[in-house]
């Protein structure tokens, strides 16, 4: 059986690959994050066996329960929006500032005890079945990806790690313009008055002179002077390969994410290098990806240089503007491999 394990029923890229398994008649079952937030469900685990039930949902029972093989699709988890009313959980006694503290630390404890269930559950998944990507049920480390990647002879941006607003001074005294991103997966909130989304965003010295001398860790990278970025979408050893030219626009320049509608980013097919294809082959099986996206940028000065991966990243973005047809793509993959289980 093919199984698609993704976020919530609303997933773009997921839903237009379901089209296609529609299309071609292709069986196929759909586990949802929120469905564990959403439905009762019980895991029982004795000495000698383990059950697992999920009110309104046989198909992770099934997962679960039954010995069968299946090929897994993992596209990505969702552990729920925490939601803590103040009022209804503390002393009117307690003062406001330690109700909002203690609001944190409980949103904290739930987001953790949450993260210790869904772990259990994918590794579960993933040590039974097979599946497109074992980094779907583990942690991409962003710094090791970085590592790996300047080893096997891919270009990276220069990078520091630090809490130290000196050796931030340093840094940027060596570079000139830097920028600094998230460590990890960047942090998106959506709530009723709004919302509010991490970007790459250039640090100057005007903004360093107003941190203290000891900060939260964070990664500065040098600022890179490129004619066009790169999204690559990687699929069973074979690159799709988009051209963005972001640079023309300040509003897109630093971060092409901030999208400008009303005076869109040129995008357009592009042919990686044979040799850069070669060393991005290498890094992926070094991180056993079947699948990933990734991003690189190309400097005025005829540099190729490495940015990072995302095993779950959106590909429609790749997919439309250069008529690839990912969707199809993927769709055909996942078909081929759930009928090879079989043979």
């Amino acid at each position: 059986m093919l199984v698609l394990i993704s976020k919530s029923d609303c997933e773009q890229s997921t839903d237009e690959v379901i089209d296609w398994l529609f299309f071609k008649d292709q069986n196929y079952e759909r586990i949802n994050g929120a469905d564990f937030l959403e439905n009762c469900f019980s895991i029982i685990l004795t000495n000698n066996s383990k059950s697992f039930s999920i009110h309104k949902n046989k198909t992770i029972e099934n997962l679960f329960n039954v010995e069968n093989k299946n090929f897994l699709w993992f596209r990505r988890w969702y552990n729920g929006v925490i939601n803590i009313k103040r009022r209804s959980l503390f002393s009117p006694n307690i003062k406001e500032k330690n109700k909002i503290g203690g609001s944190i630390a409980l949103r904290t404890h739930i987001k953790n005890e949450r993260k210790v269930l869904s772990d259990w559950i994918l590794h579960h998944l993933h040590k039974n079945n097979y599946s497109l990507n074992s980094c779907g049920f583990k942690d991409l480390n962003k710094l090791e990806v970085l590592e790996q990647a300047s080893k096997i002879g891919l270009t990276i941006p220069e990078t520091i790690i630090t809490n130290s607003k000196c050796e931030l001074i340093t840094f940027l005294n060596n570079h000139g313009r830097i920028i600094t991103k998230a460590l990890g997966d960047g942090m998106m909130y959506m709530g009723n008055a709004g919302g509010a989304i991490m970007y790459t965003e250039e640090v100057t010295a005007e903004l360093i002179n107003k941190l203290p001398q000891h900060f939260g860790v964070s990664l500065f990278q040098s600022l890179l002077e490129k004619e066009f970025e790169l999204r690559i979408f990687y699929l069973d050893n074979k690159f799709y390969s988009m051209a963005i030219f972001s640079q023309s626009n300040t509003k897109t320049a630093i971060d092409f994410r901030r999208y400008d509608y009303s005076n869109a980013n040129r995008c357009v097919p592009f042919t990686l290098p044979k040799k850069l294809k070669q060393k991005l082959r290498g890094l992926l099986k070094q991180i056993d990806l079947q699948c990933a996206s990734i991003d690189m940028v190309y400097t005025y000065d005829n540099k190729y240089v490495f940015l990072e991966i995302n095993p779950i990243g959106q590909f429609g973005m790749v997919s439309k503007p250069c008529n690839y047809y990912l969707e199809k793509k993927v769709a055909d993959f996942l078909i081929r491999k759930a009928k090879h289980i079989y043979e």
